[in-house]
């Protein structure tokens, strides 16, 4: 079965992928996200993808359309800040903390394409003059994976 990630106000093309390749998708850009979130929204962001933990929701019936899954923040930011984790999804960083080996190569390929739909939802936003980021609350981490927990815990203990 197959999964989309999608932005349906942009001119991009959906990204289809297989379940396990949408799990390895959703397992990298968390820990990369976690490794560079800097502020509460930045890790709000993250908490709201590890939201489609298709080990939670199911195999095949996820997927997400990324202006609503990024509804409510700044379009800006948000898809700049998910264009820099996709782009950190390959790093040896990040791969050291997966649980298990995956095809290096179709992995840059999905993130690259998933950091296209990211950077075409932050085109439908404006640059605002950078501000100081807010203190950021403490959330609670993985003590194995060091990913930011939300509702349905660790999205890579959950894959495993």
């Amino acid at each position: 079965m197959a999964v989309t990630i999608q932005f349906s106000q942009g001119a991009v093309e959906p990204l289809h992928l297989s379940n396990a390749m949408m799990a390895v998708l959703m397992d990298t850009l968390c820990i990369a996200g976690s490794l560079i979130a800097r502020t509460e929204s930045e890790i709000n962001i993250l908490l709201k993808l590890a939201e489609q933990d298709a080990s939670v929701l199911g195999d095949g019936l996820n997927g997400f359309d990324i202006g609503v899954l990024l509804s409510g923040f700044d379009a800006f930011e948000s898809g700049n800040f998910l264009y820099r984790v996709s782009s950190a999804t390959a790093d040896t960083a990040t791969l050291n903390m997966l649980p298990y080996k995956t095809n290096i190569e179709l992995l840059k390929n999905a993130a690259e394409h998933f950091g296209k739909l990211a950077l075409a939802f932050a085109s439908t936003g404006s640059a605002k003059l950078l501000s100081i980021p807010a203190k950021v609350k403490p959330h609670q981490q993985c003590s194995l994976h060091n990913i930011f927990i939300g509702r349905y815990g660790c999205i890579v203990c959950n894959n495993n």
